[in-house]
């Protein structure tokens, strides 16, 4: 989340200085301060909001990608580790002289497991 939003800051602060740019552009050639559909101002700044915005969206569907293949990779991992290592202490506690530790616990305290899912 740290990197997702550190992108959106610095996406919003790349357009801030381009609406400056463009703003200073449009003042210095423009005879009354107005820009109209024609002038390459207009194409140039047309064709800079199409750019950011694909490569805004683009790296959306990044991110996207990069959280399905790093983190949640390693928390399903974790998670199937988690089963493998409950079932191991299950099979331990089943073969010790017939008294398994939930017996033990609610035996000495008032002590209830909870699972975890």
């Amino acid at each position: 989340m740290d990197i997702y939003g550190l992108m959106c800051i610095f996406y919003l602060v790349l357009n801030c200085i381009w609406h400056a740019a463009i703003c200073v552009l449009v003042f210095i050639f423009t005879p009354n301060f107005i820009s109209t559909p024609d002038m390459w101002l207009t194409n140039l700044d047309r064709i800079i909001f199409f750019v950011s915005f694909g490569i805004f969206i683009l790296a959306h569907f990044v991110l996207i990608g990069w959280l399905f293949c790093v983190p949640l990779k390693l928390r399903r991992q974790i998670k199937q580790k988690d089963i493998e290592y409950r079932s191991l202490i299950s099979a331990k506690t089943n073969s010790r002289n017939g008294e398994s530790i939930k017996q033990k616990m609610k035996g000495s305290s008032n002590y209830e497991r909870i699972p975890i899912e």
